[in-house]
């Protein structure tokens, strides 16, 4: 922001000093102008007066007519202080326009010329600056065996035969914090006892089962939103299992009432 304000101080003294030479001419050429025009104001005498002066005064001594002199070069110098001093501007040469001279006497003028072009296709088909090259065969790579081929550049990371064992084997813990995968059976067999289409205790058991597996999944979120409510499936799994997940083989777990009056 500083060299800002500089830069504008600058330009306003650039402009007041250009402005003041402008006005500084121009009271120049204003005092020329008036003194131009006390000369042409000036009455001028009859030829016989004139005459009559002239041969009344006596002749001029050399002091005077020096003072005279000066005067009158004082004079032109203050009438011509303003104006450019102007140099001979050397005139150039005109350049010679030289007629147009047909070498055939006999050819008319405007007459139309026949030009020839080459064909594109042509000169897009021929070379130009060709040069033939030599034919050299090429060599032919033997076929390698690729166990003949020493591969030392990056280190071999292979599987030890025991973690391929372990890898392979069709024998798998299953991780306890995983839950199992449902089938399309327990699915369903879950939306039909939500919606109340069956009374079966093995399959409400089963449903059961299911809705704890699913905890925290988005189809367990679709099943209390979508097909049935929190507190009927919260409901469900409390009538059936118990707090670990295990049925409860027909027992529920016995409720007792509050007595309410005792807090009172």
């Amino acid at each position: 922001m500083e060299n800002f304000w500089d830069m504008l101080h600058n330009w306003a003294r650039i402009a007041r000093i250009r402005l003041w030479k402008y006005r500084k001419k121009r009271i120049a050429e204003k005092a020329r102008r008036a003194r131009r025009k006390a000369i042409m104001q000036k009455p001028l005498l009859p030829k016989e007066q004139l005459v009559d002066k002239t041969s009344q005064q006596a002749p001029l001594s050399t002091s005077e007519i020096t003072a005279m002199l000066e005067k009158v070069a004082q004079r032109f110098e203050d009438d011509h202080e303003d104006e450019p001093l102007q140099l001979p501007v050397e005139e150039k040469p005109k350049p010679k326009i030289k007629p147009v001279v047909f070498d055939d006497p006999n050819e008319v003028m405007g007459k139309s010329n026949i030009i020839y072009y080459e064909d594109p296709e042509v000169a897009r088909k021929t070379p130009t600056r060709s040069i033939e090259l030599k034919q050299v065969e090429l060599p032919v790579d033997e076929d390698v065996n690729p166990e003949d081929v020493e591969d030392n550049f990056v280190p071999q990371k292979r599987l030890s035969q025991e973690d391929m064992k372990e890898l392979m084997s069709s024998e798998s813990i299953p991780d306890p914090d995983f839950s199992g995968a449902c089938t399309f059976e327990e699915l369903g067999n879950v939306a039909d006892v939500l919606l109340n289409r069956t009374t079966d205790k093995k399959k409400i058991m089963d449903a059961a089962e299911t809705l704890y597996k699913l905890q925290d999944s988005d189809i367990y979120h679709f099943y209390t939103t979508s097909i049935s409510t929190e507190k009927q499936v919260d409901r469900l799994l409390r009538n059936n299992l118990d707090g670990a997940g295990r049925r409860l083989n027909g027992k529920q777990l016995e409720r007792t009432e509050i007595d309410w009056n005792k807090f009172m």
